[in-house]
């Protein structure tokens, strides 16, 4: 395992690709799944002229690291938290680059406190879903293998989402239970698709009072409507890849479940300017570089916008990074 170097060291999770193809649509038993989307986006693309609105927006679906999740954890916890998610997705595809695990450098990085209301239940904001294929005689063993992998230390049990009362789950094994290593850390879920492409899909639980300020919110930073809309669910698709789409979404707490924002876990978007969203921002837009600039949104949870103009940031390919790094992929 690779020596850490204290307070410069960042670890991205990626690997080398091994996916096949797959059919063009999609169901799943989950409450927030969707049907077919369209499978017919280009995977990759590049212009060195000016473009036009549409045409950035597929620029932007292009871009693999439009949205990333990163999470701060002290020296002695980035590795082991590695190779935590590094299992997870690989089922979907190892080249896939979601996470940037950084060493935390500064206590304060652990401000955003949300207010405790004793009568109020509590759950953690941000939950990462993967949605993936049947296989095997039976069509669950690969569902089944993935949630084995949940029931390992130190994985633990969080909640299940009840279906509803009356409906009849045509899917036994595509249950709805949630699972978490720790208080500070998102949710993560494994559901069952059932033709189509598979999905990892990054879900914000919503306060039922900032709803709409929530999706309008969203909205603009991601530059356009959602390509599913209800009252208590929105979907956007932030990047598409030939065999799998990476998907934002919204999700709508109700009663007396109110979402708690996450210390040190942060979800970055890639945006082409900010000049024009900064000014509906509900909250303060601060600087932290020429590039990058850090927000809330309604309900407090941290929002860092990566300027990268009208075509997606290139980055140095996982095959030519040497074999040491390839596996934990740590940049320094």
């Amino acid at each position: 395992m690779p020596t850490l170097a204290r307070n410069m060291t960042t670890g991205y999770i990626y690997g080398r690709s091994r996916r096949g193809s797959q059919s063009t649509s999609s169901s799943s038993n989950d409450g927030s799944s969707i049907s077919s989307m369209s499978s017919t986006r280009s995977e990759t693309g590049s212009e060195s002229t000016s473009l036009s609105g549409s045409d950035t927006d597929s620029l932007m679906l292009c871009d693999p690291n439009r949205l990333m999740v990163q999470i701060t954890a002290d020296t002695h916890e980035v590795c082991p938290m590695l190779d935590l998610y590094q299992p997870v997705i690989d089922w979907i595809d190892p080249d896939l680059h979601l996470f940037k695990i950084s060493e935390r450098t500064n206590m304060n990085e652990l401000s955003n406190q949300t207010k405790m209301h004793p009568e109020t239940s509590y759950l953690p904001s941000i939950s990462i879903m993967v949605f993936l294929h049947e296989a095997g005689m039976l069509g669950c063993e690969r569902i089944q293998s993935a949630k084995r992998h949940f029931q390992k230390t130190p994985w633990k049990f969080h909640h299940s989402e009840q279906v509803s009362r009356g409906t009849i789950n045509p899917y036994p094994f595509n249950s709805q239970d949630y699972y978490y290593t720790s208080e500070d850390l998102p949710l993560w879920a494994v559901r069952q698709v059932h033709c189509g492409k598979e999905y990892i899909r990054t879900v914000v639980f919503t306060s039922e009072e900032n709803w709409d300020d929530m999706v309008q919110f969203y909205k603009i930073i991601l530059g356009g409507d959602p390509e599913l809309l209800r009252n208590d669910f929105c979907l956007f698709t932030v990047h598409s890849h030939l065999h799998y789409d990476i998907q934002f979404a919204l999700k709508k707490l109700k009663g007396n479940t109110k979402p708690r924002a996450l210390e040190g876990v942060k979800l970055q978007f890639h945006v082409t300017e900010v000049g024009h969203i900064v000014p509906l921002f509900p909250n303060v837009c601060r600087p932290l570089s020429d590039t990058r600039w850090e927000t809330t949104d309604h309900d407090g949870n941290t929002i860092v916008l990566e300027v990268t103009g009208s075509s997606p940031v290139q980055k140095l390919a996982p095959s030519s990074r040497p074999k040491s790094v390839q596996r934990l992929g740590f940049y320094v």
